[in-house]
């Protein structure tokens, strides 16, 4: 465990702002359009729980893929690791100038909303007839998003060079990304869009902490700067 802790703490660390803000901002409008916390409460939690099961199996099975091929290059991983984690960061920060409109020729293209209606027509007629077991296929279909959170954890997974660990990290993830989707369920979609609008400068902040410790953890795997610690816990 002592191998993949510093993956475990980068997910509950800066990981967890992140995704508390980025997984309500930009997967909240969907989970409020959704209607899930229709229906009382007790209906909404299993609504809501069974959405995000339907989330976690197809994330948890590629976590799983990516944490055997992490396991297959660990020898490379071990070399090259480092530098990958910063090259994450590197990319992250991209994505920060991009969302700060610093890159104008490199636009981020907003076309989530587009992708998930055309995932939603097939399945939103059964999910109609079968609620339950279409709230887990909904949760499924759309786990399949693009999305730079999912892209990071796996990863992570990789990085964990296991598949036992490569599948809880993305569960994990999916754990975390709950109370801000519950928040957005029992909100309607246009009260919550316009929290969003509110908050619109937090994931970028979130992101810009993200590439930060991404970039010290590589820095510090190759003794660039020294580990910081907080008490016995490292940060990087």
């Amino acid at each position: 465990m002592s191998d993949v802790a510093p993956l475990y703490l980068q997910l509950l660390g800066p990981g967890t702002v992140w995704i508390m803000v980025h997984c309500g901002g930009m997967c909240g409008p969907i989970v409020a359009g959704l209607r899930l916390g229709e229906g009382g409460w007790r209906r909404a939690a299993m609504h809501l729980a069974l959405y995000q099961s339907g989330r976690a199996v197809p994330l948890a099975a590629a976590g799983a893929i990516a944490g055997a091929a992490g396991a297959a290059v660990a020898d490379l991983l071990a070399d090259w690791g480092p530098w990958l984690t910063i090259a994450i960061a590197a990319a992250m920060l991209v994505a920060v100038m991009i969302r700060l409109g610093w890159l104008p020729w490199l636009r981020a293209g907003d076309d989530s909303g587009a992708f998930a209606a055309r995932l939603l027509r097939p399945v939103a007629g059964f999910a109609g007839r079968h609620p339950r077991l279409g709230a887990f296929a909904l949760g499924a279909a759309l786990s399949v998003l693009p999305c730079g959170v999912v892209y990071w954890i796996l990863s992570l997974s990789a990085g964990s060079a296991s598949p036992l660990h490569g599948a809880l990290l993305p569960v994990l993830l999916v754990a975390i990304s709950t109370p801000p989707l519950a928040i957005a369920a029992g909100a309607g979609a246009a009260a919550f869009g316009r929290l969003r609008s509110r908050l619109a400068w937090v994931p970028t902040a979130a992101l810009l902490l993200s590439a930060f410790w991404l970039a010290m953890h590589g820095l510090a795997s190759l003794e660039y700067v020294p580990h910081a610690h907080v008490g016995k816990v490292m940060l990087w």
